[in-house]
């Protein structure tokens, strides 16, 4: 199997775009991830999919405590500025983030935010699959669409059923 052929495929997987943030000790991190998704309803938990080398991977293995922060279309400069190699203060220098002390930040204008207890990390290969238990939600009052991620690029859905109709 070509790991170049699989890498690809992946990048028409289409994927909401989040950014997950912890503490290391007093400092805030953080980094893009389109590699979230629900394990169930009850109890209420997640699973996230991080690169082991990874500040924030990291942070979460020795905190047990991260946040998901599910983007919006008028996120796109935090997404971008989370998957770059910036300092931490320079990525939460973009948007207007919640740090309370003792817990993940949060990102006001995020569609939905999730605070997680971590209840078990899997690895695998270059990577851990952090289960999360969810503590916390934060929904936005408007309902916002999701940023999406595939192929490259960013970009948003579009009800395909009311685009074919018009």
């Amino acid at each position: 199997m070509c790991s170049a052929l699989f890498k690809q495929g992946m990048r028409r997987l289409a994927a909401s775009v989040t950014v997950i943030t912890a503490r290391d000790g007093g400092e805030v991190v953080g980094l893009t991830a389109t590699a979230v998704c629900s394990l169930c309803a009850e109890p209420p938990s997640l699973l996230c999919c991080l690169n082991r080398s990874s500040r924030t991977a990291q942070a979460i293995v020795n905190s047990r405590q991260f946040a998901v922060n599910i983007l919006s279309p008028n996120d796109i400069e935090v997404a971008g500025k989370f998957a770059t190699s910036a300092a931490p203060a320079e990525k939460f220098a973009v948007g207007e983030w919640n740090v309370r002390p003792g817990a993940a930040p949060w990102l006001s204008s995020a569609t939905a935010v999730f605070e997680c207890s971590v209840s078990e990390i899997i690895e695998s290969g270059t990577h851990l699959v952090l289960i999360g238990d969810v503590t916390d939600v934060r929904l936005d009052a408007g309902d916002s669409a999701s940023l999406l991620y595939a192929r490259g690029e960013y970009g948003r859905f579009i009800n395909a059923v009311m685009t074919a109709a018009a």
